[in-house]
């Protein structure tokens, strides 16, 4: 019941961020110890819709949502297969404080960190999803 209610909320996240809701200007995160990058653009009331470049390959990207206070976005990701991802991960920033990022992931009935106390920056505009030759944050290798 879990995995259906994560992907109806996805399912609502694109629609909304398709034309019902107009994004603001587009914003880019950067993570300093990975390859991934993740673009979103917040509505005016406080959602925010965007894509993880979750593979670092500039063009698997997958749907994410969040809200803007405090800054969390929630994922599952999908293979190009069309399969998801074993996990569904939630992104909590400025935890434990400004300029870092925990990251957990669940598979519905447990809650498990993956990383903790990561740096992040932020920079106006569109991501190139072009993965620097780091890892990314679910642990392939560039």
């Amino acid at each position: 019941m879990k995995k259906f209610a994560i992907c109806t909320i996805l399912v609502l996240g694109v629609i909304l961020y398709s034309g019902a809701a107009t994004p603001a200007q587009a914003i880019c995160i950067h993570f300093t110890n990975f390859c991934d990058q993740i673009q979103v653009a917040p509505d005016s009331y406080g959602n925010i819709y965007g894509v993880w470049g979750w593979l670092c390959d500039s063009v698997t990207l997958t749907n994410i949502l969040g809200r803007k206070k405090p800054l969390m976005l929630t994922t599952r990701p999908v293979f190009s297969s069309g399969f998801a991802y074993y996990y569904t991960f939630e992104f909590l920033f400025n935890q434990p404080s400004p300029g870092y990022f925990n990251m957990y992931g669940t598979d519905g009935s447990v809650s498990f960190p993956v990383q903790l106390t990561q740096p992040w920056t932020k920079t106006s505009g569109a991501c190139t999803f072009a993965g620097a030759n780091k890892a990314s944050l679910v642990g392939k290798k560039r």
